[in-house]
């Protein structure tokens, strides 16, 4: 890229011509106005004056500070230059351009592009412009940039905003025509009006072309007006037209003074000096200055100090409507309104703080001059113990650890989203050790303990921080060790019960199964020996059914009824065997 700009520019030189001696040119930029306030819009020229010598093509990139400031758009189509190798582009915070123009340019005033700007936060933005070159039409592509001009843009909050021009109602300045009525005595004072200037007593940071008016009574025949820096003028040359008012160009920084008089059949009366001032310059560059700060590699506008108290000195002047008041404004916050350029910081944290203090004149112009000021923290204290057994609803939290011995230690349990449960303060004692016992009951959770060191002065340390601990139900009994607490000890209470019923459940089923099949046994041998028994009974049956019985038969039925009384014997041992393993 870099060797295409080269072989552009000496290019552009080679084959363009004219040549000069002297070479010199700048690049510098102009916007419309030095003073916004957050929100509003404005634009700004890069012009390049070519100081006689004629020129073909330039290049450079517009830095400013994108916190403060936003570019909207460029536009280009107005410009010197017809054609581009760069068109101007908008990246992160810069504009750039690499363009040229086939003919010849020399001007003081060659317009490259417009930028649009929007003012986006508070504080000073510089438009600076960097890697610049113009060259000339010598043929050889010589740079013949020798100075840049950026510009410096002050945005206020919208709190402290310069002055907006009077909304003013257009109103027509008339001729008055009519016969003069003749009277005894010298014309009225004339009472002037000037919409754009209201208040003769106040200054205003805005200039403009504008129309003053005023009433003409019935017997003025000639009006004599005139507008200078002197107060006391008086008016000698008369207008026989009648008009009532005045339209004047726009007025430079200064105290002005538009003297009207009236003349009647009488003579000339006295003259309205009416006061217009104007101040467009905003109070001069100051410093912030911290009286027990120490200065960083001389850079006024960075601080260090360990004082969480400083105290600010600054004092700013004003050529033309003269100093109105300060506004300090701390990380952002809302400002705070100073009649004097004195200001006792409140009690500040460690790290580093951006003070910006605003000069505001009596026409409304702002300077704003920003301090950037380190608080040095203290030497952290050092936690050493934290007892471990902390327990629901209880205090005696105790908490150790060492400092320096001219400090005070603020402690604070929280929790682990970083909330403040309690804080407490403890004492360090001469050997540099401190010890906090808190009372305060904590819930159930993870905690932890912070402890800050503090000074007599209110200087603070950055924070020491323990390892967590969790705060936990305090056991019933102990079982080799092991705490029970109370919840623990129902839910195995609960565990045991609902055991048990499972367990008797089970066992009685299982009784029930067994003792079905002893009886379903049982039942099957009883029913067996009784079905022997009713065979042999009905053979003897059968032997005694003719009601005679020989000797054979009685024989038989002797021997049948043995059987019958060892198969009693053995149904009355089988029969008690069974009901014992029934009831068991």
């Amino acid at each position: 890229m870099k060797f295409f700009k080269i072989v552009f520019f000496i290019g552009i030189g080679a084959f363009l011509f004219t040549a000069s001696n002297t070479l010199a040119a700048s690049f510098y930029i102009v916007p419309a106005g030095q003073n916004f306030s957050v929100g509003q819009e404005f634009n700004a020229d890069l012009f390049i004056d070519s100081e006689g010598v004629p020129i073909n093509a330039a290049q450079a990139i517009l830095n400013f500070s994108s916190s403060v400031l936003r570019a909207v758009s460029v536009d280009n189509s107005n410009s010197v230059f017809n054609f581009w190798v760069e068109d101007p582009t908008i990246v992160n915070g810069a504009v750039s351009f690499i363009g040229g123009t086939s003919k010849d340019a020399n001007d003081k005033a060659l317009r490259i592009f417009r930028i649009k700007f929007k003012a986006i936060g508070s504080g000073t933005a510089d438009i600076t412009i960097n890697d610049g070159v113009i060259t000339a039409s010598d043929g050889k592509g010589t740079n013949v940039l020798s100075v840049v001009k950026g510009a410096k843009i002050l945005v206020s909050p919208s709190s402290v905003n310069p002055q907006e021009p009077a909304r003013v109602v257009e109103e027509a300045v008339q001729k008055i025509v009519r016969e003069p009525v003749k009277v005894s005595k010298l014309p009225a004072l004339p009472k002037v009006r000037v919409p754009l200037y209201p208040d003769s007593e106040k200054w205003y940071n805005y200039s403009g072309s504008f129309a003053a008016f005023w009433d003409i009574p019935d017997d003025v025949i000639k009006i004599a007006t005139f507008i200078d820096q002197s107060p006391k003028t008086i008016p000698i040359r008369f207008d026989t037209e009648l008009f009532n008012g005045e339209k004047i160009g726009p007025l430079k920084e200064g105290v002005w003074y538009l003297h009207v008089r009236f003349q009647n059949n009488i003579g000339a009366g006295s003259t309205n000096h009416y006061r217009i001032a104007i101040d467009l310059t905003p109070p001069l560059p100051f410093l912030v200055q911290a009286s027990e700060g120490l200065k960083i590699a001389d850079q006024d506008n960075y601080v260090k100090t360990d004082n969480p108290q400083v105290t600010l000195r600054f004092a700013a002047k004003d050529g033309f409507s003269g100093l109105s008041h300060y506004n300090l404004t701390i990380d952002g916050q809302a400002p705070v309104r100073l009649d004097i350029g004195e200001y006792k910081l409140p009690l500040q944290s460690p790290g580093n703080k951006a003070i910006a203090v605003q000069a505001v004149d009596n026409a409304g112009n702002i300077q704003e001059q920003i301090l950037n000021l380190e608080i040095l923290p203290l030497p952290s204290p050092v936690i050493t113990y934290v007892k471990p057994d902390i327990f629901v609803g209880e205090g005696n939290l105790l908490v150790r650890g060492t400092a320096d011995s001219n400090f005070i230690v603020k402690v604070s349990v929280k929790k682990k989203s970083g909330e403040s449960v309690f804080e407490f303060p403890a004492v360090v004692d001469k050997d540099g050790n401190w010890e906090a016992v808190l009372d305060h009951p904590l819930k159930r959770g993870y905690h932890f303990i912070e402890a800050i060191a503090q000074d007599q002065r209110g200087a603070l340390s950055l924070p020491a921080v323990s390892e967590f601990f969790k705060v936990k139900d305090k056991p019933l009994f102990s079982i080799g060790g092991i705490g029970i607490t109370q919840f623990w000890f129902f839910v195995g209470l609960i565990i045991l019960l609902v055991s048990g019923f499972f367990f008797g459940f089970f066992s009685h089923h299982f009784w029930r199964q067994q003792l079905h099949r002893k009886i379903t046994v049982a039942e099957r041998d009883v029913s067996t020996v009784f079905s022997l028994i009713s065979k042999d009974v009905d053979r003897m049956l059968q032997y005694y059914g003719d009601q005679r019985i020989d000797e054979r038969e009685a024989a038989e039925m002797e021997a049948l009824l043995k059987k019958l009384k060892n198969d009693l014997e053995r149904m009355k041992k089988y029969v008690s065997s069974n009901l014992e393993e029934l009831a068991d």
